[in-house]
């Protein structure tokens, strides 16, 4: 697994910000839009886990219609195919144990942690990266 270059500034998203980019989240759109361009300038690294291919695979406005767009399908393939910013980390046995760990001390510390969201955070500890945009 590849450590975080220190001279410029890395961030890891979790789907979620994917997802908003997607669905045109009016609150969030400008300021996503803001970090990939800075992302394409070579200002800053956005890394997030493979896990992020599965957990974007359609827009709102299609589960709520019934119906697929190729559009949106080209949009959501355009955030991890080249020439895209976007570094994508495999998901290594490692980083699964991680995530376990993580969900077991949540429960000695009295909240529940989903495995999606365990994987992301294991990922983002094991990039030694400290931001995380969610």
């Amino acid at each position: 697994m590849t450590k975080k270059k220190s001279h410029i500034g890395s961030f890891y998203w979790d789907a979620c910000v994917f997802l908003s980019a997607i669905n045109r989240n009016e609150d969030r759109v400008s300021i996503i839009e803001a970090v990939l361009e800075d992302c394409e300038l070579g200002h800053v690294e956005i890394y997030t886990s493979m896990l992020s291919i599965v957990e974007v695979a359609f827009a709102e406005t299609e589960k709520a219609s019934n119906m697929l767009s190729n559009e949106v399908e080209e949009n959501i393939e355009a955030l991890w195919l080249p020439p895209s910013p976007i570094k994508l980390v495999e998901i290594h046995e490692f980083v699964l144990r991680d995530a376990k760990s993580l969900m077991r001390a949540g429960i000695e510390k009295g909240f529940s942690l989903r495995p999606a969201d365990a994987i992301h955070l294991a990922t983002a500890q094991r990039l030694e990266i400290s931001e995380i945009h969610t």
